[in-house]
């Protein structure tokens, strides 16, 4: 049971890898016997058909993200915590693989599939989707109910915005190779978090 765990871990790691760079409709069962030097019947042991396998992939790939953005970016200050999540946020495939050719596997997936019919993997990606918005807007209601944040701000709209701005960042680095593209979205991002800051909590931090 354990070497099978493990040799179903190294074929979402490769997979993970194949998806970052080339998108999750590109895997196939072929493609991932050849990743990991495998045959496919011994592939298919581990996965009910292709769409289990992408869904197996999303799910390695949010692991993946919890491990290296969500967690190392807790911390007691819910202003250091935001902040924290967006700088690991960044450039988060890069940070984990070393390689310039490969991009954040959830946006690949996303256009992808956003245009499809319903599937159980659209379904995945919704829900995926829905946890990223609803845990950044979490962080800002976290920074408001400290009394850092305005009290009519809408953790929601926060949320949104700064999730354009790292669909926009992606594009901009990944697509058009805009060497700005790192310092463009700190600064947005920072923009989105000083408006949100209550005149209150800056006065209070002045008299400290």
């Amino acid at each position: 049971m354990i070497k099978k765990q493990a040799t179903k871990q190294a074929i979402l790691n490769a997979s993970m890898h194949f998806v970052c760079r080339y998108g999750l409709s590109a895997i196939t069962i072929g493609e991932v016997a050849k990743l990991t030097n495998m045959s496919r019947t011994g592939v298919i042991s581990h996965f009910q058909n292709k769409a289990d396998m992408q869904i197996a992939i999303l799910r390695h790939c949010e692991d993946i993200f919890i491990s290296q953005v969500v967690k190392p970016s807790l911390a007691i200050d819910p202003l250091d915590n935001l902040r924290r999540y967006f700088d690991n946020w960044m450039n988060w495939v890069y940070k984990l693989t070393k390689l310039k050719s490969m991009s954040c596997p959830f946006i690949k997936a996303v256009a992808e599939f956003q245009d499809q019919e319903t599937s159980s993997v659209k379904t995945v990606i919704i829900e995926q989707q829905q946890r990223t918005f609803d845990y950044i807007a979490s962080l800002f209601e976290r920074c408001q109910n400290e009394g850092i944040f305005n009290l009519d701000l809408c953790p929601k709209n926060a949320a949104q915005a700064c999730y354009g701005h790292y669909l926009s960042h992606n594009i901009a680095k990944n697509l058009l190779k805009n060497p700005n593209a790192d310092t463009t979205f700190q600064q947005a991002i920072n923009q989105v978090i000083e408006k949100s800051i209550s005149h209150k909590y800056m006065l209070d931090r002045r008299t400290l």
